[in-house]
């Protein structure tokens, strides 16, 4: 099991917003599982991909809107664990 640590910093609104572009790169380009941990490290999301790199790089993205729902799921990651 890899690790992503994502590194959080406030916006000037005071929002904690995640600083990921490197961690992104460090995800291979190949099919595999991710689990999203929040920061008392309960899972909070499972999920598989194609590709690892693309899919978890589109929760980060202003354009992909997925509902509110998981908006505030994405506020809570602060690990990243992949299989």
């Amino acid at each position: 099991m890899d690790d992503v640590l994502l590194r959080n910093t406030q916006d000037h609104e005071g929002t904690v917003m995640f600083v990921i572009e490197e961690e992104l790169k460090k995800l291979p380009d190949q099919p595999g599982v991710y689990i999203m941990h929040d920061s008392r490290d309960a899972i909070i999301y499972i999920g598989k991909a194609v590709s690892l790199r693309k899919r978890v790089h589109q929760y980060f993205q202003a354009s992909h809107d997925e509902g509110i729902k998981k908006a505030q799921m994405v506020k809570q990651i602060a690990r990243l664990s992949t299989l």
